[in-house]
């Protein structure tokens, strides 16, 4: 099974700071996280991907114009329409009501836990290779609880959990990267059995490995692509 992780596209994005520049370079900015997502789609495309992850902030805000949510389920058509699975999360940004989001209609697109509760849901790929992805998606800007001691043990299929996360706030508020890898080390998960795939907003880019546990993370400020393989 091929698979692609994207997370924090942050469309709409507003770029206040750069507010500044000449009307045509600010333009170009703002087009930019759509040219990115866009390039993303191709990039499962071209590389024939069984399943694309969205571990959330897809969107800059729970306010998303009708014109970016329209982009977004167009360009996730052309996935769906191929048999890509998506499985995505909802992020600290763009923690919106899921009743009221423009969403792709099909089995092939997957919204994890939009109570914010933990969920966990079966697919195979088209050859038939079974496989569980857990996750949940925000409700609130933030989380207070330990989400991921919700996460339970993972049955026979190959288990790709998916979350968002922050990096240890002074206010407390967030799950910190190091919780994350010790919660990860001490789950002892059968190796090359179990991922754990994890936006984290607040720092660069991480990878690491604890106990046969992948954790893939992304940046918010850098818009995280990656393309991994379970062979």
């Amino acid at each position: 099974m091929k698979f692609m992780h994207l997370a924090d596209a942050h469309l709409d994005s507003p770029f206040q700071g750069l507010s500044f520049l000449p009307s045509n370079e600010f333009n170009n900015i703002k087009q930019s996280t759509q040219k990115s997502f866009t390039k993303a789609i191709d990039t499962a495309l071209d590389q024939k991907v069984d399943l694309v992850l969205i571990a959330g902030d897809t969107f800059d805000s729970v306010h998303p114009s009708p014109q970016s949510q329209l982009f977004f389920n167009r360009e996730v058509k052309r996935l769906t329409d191929q048999e890509i699975q998506v499985v995505m999360i909802l992020g600290n940004h763009d923690y919106l009501n899921p009743d009221e989001m423009i969403l792709p209609q099909t089995s092939y697109f997957k919204l994890l836990g939009p109570d914010e509760q933990v969920e966990t849901a079966d697919f195979k790929t088209k050859s038939e290779f079974p496989y569980t992805v857990t996750g949940f998606s925000y409700q609130h800007n933030h989380i207070e609880v330990d989400k991921i001691s919700e996460f339970p043990k993972r049955g026979d299929n190959f288990t790709i959990g998916l979350m968002h996360a922050g990096f240890k706030m002074r206010n407390g508020r967030g799950s910190t990267v190091r919780r994350i890898l010790q919660d990860c080390q001490t789950a002892s998960p059968s190796p090359g059995r179990e991922i754990l795939i994890c936006s984290i907003f607040g720092i660069r880019t991480v990878y690491s490995t604890y106990s046969s546990v992948s954790l893939l993370a992304a940046s918010a400020s850098i818009p995280a692509l990656r393309i991994a393989s379970t062979a």
